[in-house]
């Protein structure tokens, strides 16, 4: 460097020129304009808000993390007002990963999103349900968003459930129908199920759309195979079936998917039934057990998920 000014100087006044243009180079490799519109130093900030909806309704309450690509540790965070909103003023420019957790839902993560300098910008998030009973008091017949039609049912630990301690839990001698709030139409429904006892006189699974107790659709596995059926004026008609092997005191998983006429199941992640029907469009949804005569076995429920 010191060579470079000496040859400068020696060309004067040209060298003057060249030495103020190096100059202002350098300062401006030490200072950068941080005008890039995703660089953390920008001046210009950014703002973010948006609102958390349920399955039914806006979250009030939920809990919005933002967590900054370039520093997981420097974390904004804000609870959703009484209508469901949040709000993040003056953030940094940059690539976010937006976390959110409410009560009662699964957790949601959306990532990456991009936040410009000086925009605004508006990200609403959709939870859906996610029962896991651990935090129900043992005994509790109605756990938070369920309601009994009818069956002997109460939260009851169990050392096994996939979500410890507890589970939800029929053991009635009859049948027994505990359905959530509020009727849906298009659904994403899922469970954890095991059925305890020495007999195979049972039928486990969900009711969907329930209209009233003579029309709704059931999908149901036994010991040995897996039926949906669509139940019109009291008459079971089945639209779907399946074959398999389901052994008591084993944990299984069983989801739906009810998209308009559409209906696909599915048993630990494996497709079992594609079948279509369009009597029921909209009802009531929820865990069912049904009961062979004498028979005394018990059904378990965990990580019900609904969205």
């Amino acid at each position: 460097m010191k060579a470079l000014i000496h040859d400068l100087l020696a060309s004067y006044p040209r060298g003057l020129l060249c030495i103020a243009l190096l100059l202002v180079a350098v300062v401006a490799c030490l200072n950068p304009p941080h005008d890039n519109e995703y660089d953390p130093d920008n001046k210009l900030k950014a703002h973010l808000s948006g609102t958390v909806y349920g399955p039914d309704d806006i979250i009030p309450g939920a809990i919005v993390h933002m967590i900054p690509d370039y520093d997981t540790t420097d974390v904004c965070i804000d609870t959703t007002d009484a209508n469901g909103k949040y709000s993040f003023e003056e953030l940094d420019p940059g690539i976010y990963k937006i976390f959110t957790k409410a009560e009662y839902h699964y957790p949601q993560e959306c990532y990456p999103e991009s936040l410009k300098a000086d925009t605004a910008a508006v990200i609403d998030v959709f939870m859906h349900w996610l029962f896991t009973f651990d935090n129900e008091s043992i005994g509790t017949i109605e756990p938070f968003n369920f309601e009994v039609f009818y069956g002997d049912w109460g939260v009851v630990e169990d050392q096994s459930a996939p979500s410890l301690p507890n589970v939800y839990s029929c053991a009635t001698m009859d049948d027994g129908f505990a359905a959530l709030i509020g009727n849906f139409s298009n659904f994403c429904f899922g469970a954890d199920f095991k059925v305890i006892g020495p007999d195979t006189l049972w039928n486990v699974g969900f009711i969907l759309r329930y209209v009233d107790s003579q029309n709704y659709y059931s999908l149901s596995v036994s010991a040995g195979v897996m039926h949906l059926e669509k139940w019109e004026n009291g008459t079971p008609t089945v639209i779907g079936f399946s074959s398999m092997t389901i052994n008591t005191d084993e944990w299984y998983n069983l989801d739906v998917d009810a998209c308009g006429s559409n209906f696909y199941v599915y048993l630990d992640g494996d497709s079992k039934i594609e079948a279509t029907d369009s009597t029921f469009t909209e009802g009531r949804n929820g865990l069912y057990i049904a009961k062979g005569a004498n028979a005394s076995s018990t059904v378990h429920f965990d990580n019900v998920t609904f969205d």
